[in-house]
């Protein structure tokens, strides 16, 4: 997305700006790269005219943001929503989700157990980011398979950057929401002297089950409620070359999972593709004096410890060292009517260095390394209902722990008016499991070692107008859950066997062999951009070819039952699309946006679609300056989805009416504030989003109306 300004200026114009007019004192800037905050110029230095970057920020991103990173990202083009109620969604981008859509903290990547289901949220706070930076082309490749349909990098303040030039810096918000009576405090200091400099912030946000429209049956969405609350602490020595510094950041959870069912949890298999939902002699249902009108809930806990430096010239050679360090130590309970159906952690230490080197034969680049060492339980086995051996634990847990190497590189150069641009990322991953010692069968350990490379070009017309090129082929190790998950989940009403699993559960001579399957996507990119003038788009055309695209093949549906039987299956897929935004400016006060985006899939090599396929959409958005306040209207159409695939249903199309009302005011001197005003679905459409796994129990949000308050000194 291109970020593009307006002064209103006496007098000449200075670095890129572009005049307009001979005599016309109205100036449009495109966005200054040479003013980036240290973490993006770390990030994107290399590629500062070619890449292809969206930004939400400043009050942008104020007004936007919600609990959970997917409500507050959906909306941008090519951006739609993965929705679970209030407390758990996830961004997709171009058709897909996480695990394959990188999420980044400042460049390192974030740890939870987001990825492993829809239900579980992504552990970041989005009312404590100073910026959201959504990444893609060769730049997303240093990320590997995970960041296939790219990268979202989360920017924040925990650990400061710079001292603050009086000293002491901060703000704080007030929000409270009409929809689901939300009420939320978010504040945040800096403070320092000298070279040393030291940052708290914390938010509360509490809200009860959000408002759907009366035509869904009920005036609530039961168990959609999202109870959040996180602190930071962090310090830092900075000198004129860079910083140093630490940060520990607590995030406690507690959201409902609407849409819950007890009536499947008996439901197993017998080594078939079918399913059977009944009890055998000794057999007990750990859920029978539960009732369904019982609150199921997730309960998450998790603590970070993260160490970073960015330092120029530390090595000759090296114009800039980059050091991200984490710590991670997640835990979420699954709790359904008091009774613990799940318990899952993932303990996790990485470390991350990234080194800029100078120019060498013209090319300028980066190169990285990135070491990762995990412990993960909290996969479910299917014969939950069944009793264990005596003296021995009744949940049958098993441990997963997993390392992995990853070298990177990667290199722009420009050749008159063309810039290239490489990428490559190497990885070796290994995981062993460690199983109770009762199982009856066992799996192998596994070592998978994809291999991603990138290829871009950028021509530049002139200083307004760009072409870009990209080409890569990206692989990607299917994540745990893909490979080992064999039980139910009764939050999403599935039961899963997994692509090793799979052959011990179902033993028939039909599955092959997928221990060693790796994604692989040959992905072909092709950006128009016009960032100058009156009138700017960014227009984007995609096309991937995948082989061994891991999803949920339905095997069996329970008789009577909403309950599927699931197993990931590597299949050939294409997906193809387009997406974009053209923005007009009519004077320094008005303005008007198109955008939208569409994805087009193909499962070549089954007799069916690709399940949970964001649909269409196309939307316009206008904005005025009305010197005391500012107003913007949006209004966009998310078309009916009829590609779909055969255990699912349409999804009608609908329309979305949001508004946003800000008035900015001075306090005093270096102090001022905003009030707003923003709603969201005014006109109370009851909508599904077709890229949710529960659709139909999770509607989107009815009309709400969120009043905010922000002080800044």
């Amino acid at each position: 997305m291109t970020v593009v300004s307006f002064v209103l200026l006496s007098g000449n114009a200075y670095g890129n700006d572009e005049i307009l007019g001979n005599d016309d004192d109205l100036i449009v800037t495109g966005e200054n790269r040479s003013e980036e905050s240290d973490a993006r110029k770390s990030l994107t230095r290399q590629y500062k005219n070619s890449l292809s970057v969206q930004y939400l920020k400043d009050e942008e991103l104020i007004h936007r943001r919600q609990s959970g990173l997917g409500e507050t990202l959906a909306g941008l083009p090519g951006i739609h929503l993965d929705s679970y109620g209030g407390g758990a969604s996830r961004p997709v981008i171009r058709g897909q989700t996480l695990p394959r859509v990188a999420v980044l903290s400042d460049g390192a990547t974030i740890y939870d157990v987001s990825s492993i289901s829809p239900d579980h949220t992504v552990a970041t706070d989005p009312l404590l980011l100073d910026e959201i930076e959504i990444i893609k082309g060769p730049a997303a490749t240093i990320y590997g398979g995970n960041a296939l349909n790219g990268a979202i990098n989360l920017i924040d303040s925990k650990v400061p950057k710079s001292v603050p030039d009086d000293n002491i810096t901060g703000s704080g918000e007030l929000r409270y929401g009409t929809g689901d009576h939300e009420k939320t405090g978010v504040g945040r200091i800096t403070a320092g002297a000298g070279n040393f400099a030291f940052h708290v912030e914390g938010s509360s946000h509490d809200a009860s089950d959000y408002r759907v429209p009366s035509s869904y049956g009920a005036n609530h969405l039961k168990d959609s409620y999202s109870n959040n609350k996180s602190t930071s602490v962090g310090a830092s020595w900075i000198t004129e070359k860079g910083y140093i510094g630490a940060a520990y950041t607590l995030q406690r959870n507690n959201y409902g999972l609407p849409g819950h069912t007890h009536e499947n949890n008996i439901c197993h298999t017998h080594a078939s593709t079918k399913l059977h939902c009944a009890l055998h002699n000794g057999d007990v249902d750990p859920f029978a004096d539960i009732d369904d009108s019982d609150t199921a809930f997730i309960d998450l806990r998790s603590e970070r410890y993260d160490i970073r430096a960015d330092y120029d010239s530390i090595l000759p050679g090296i114009e800039h060292a980059r050091v991200r360090f984490s710590h991670t130590n997640y835990n979420h309970n699954e709790i359904d009517g008091g009774t613990l159906f799940a318990n899952y952690n993932n303990k996790v230490r990485d470390i991350q260095i990234e080194l800029t080197h100078v120019p060498v034969y013209g090319f300028s680049g980066m190169i990285g390394y990135q070491y990762t060492e995990s412990f993960f339980s909290g996969l479910d086995d299917n014969t939950v209902q069944v009793p264990a051996p005596e003296g021995a634990p009744r949940r049958l847990r098993h441990n997963f722990l997993s390392d992995s190497h990853a070298f990177f590189i990667s290199e722009k150069k420009s050749l008159g008016p063309l810039d290239v641009e490489l990428g490559a990322r190497k990885e070796f991953n290994h995981t062993n499991i460690d199983w109770p010692f009762w199982r009856e069968f066992a799996y192998n350990d596994s070592d998978l070692n994809p291999l991603s490379l990138s290829f871009g070009t950028t021509w530049h017309f002139d200083d307004s107008y760009s072409l870009s090129l990209d080409i890569s082929r990206t692989q990607r190790a299917p994540s745990v859950r893909e490979l080992y998950t064999f039980g139910n989940n009764l939050s999403t009403n599935t039961l899963e066997a997994g692509l090793i699993t799979g052959r011990n559960l179902i033993n028939n001579d039909w599955i092959d062999d997928h221990s060693k399957v790796i994604e692989t996507a040959k992905s072909v990119n092709l950006t128009l951009r016009k960032s100058k003038g009156y009138t700017t788009f960014e227009v984007g055309g995609f096309y991937q070819d995948i082989h061994n695209y891991v999803y949920g093949r339905l095997l069996d549906k329970a008789e009577g039952r909403d309950f599927m039987y699931l197993m990931y299956t590597p299949a050939d897929v294409v997906f193809m699309g387009v997406d974009g935004e053209v923005k007009h400016y009519f004077d320094y006060q008005t303005s008007a946006s198109l955008f939208g985006d569409y994805v087009y899939t193909e499962l070549k090599s089954e007799n069916d679609k690709l399940p949970r396929v964001s649909p269409a959409r196309l939307g316009v958005r206008l904005y005025h300056d009305f010197v005391n306040f500012n107003g913007e209207v949006e209004f966009y159409h998310t078309f009916t989805q009829n590609r779909h695939a055969s255990y699912e249903t349409k999804t009608s199309g609908y329309n979305m009416l949001n508004m946003t009302l800000s008035r900015p005011f001075e306090v005093g001197d270096f102090q001022n504030g905003e009030i707003y005003l923003r709603g969201t679905n005014l006109t109370n459409t009851l909508a599904y989003a077709h890229s949710a796994f529960i659709k139909e129990k999770s509607p989107l949000r009815g009309r709400n109306i969120v009043l905010g308050l922000r002080y800044n000194f």
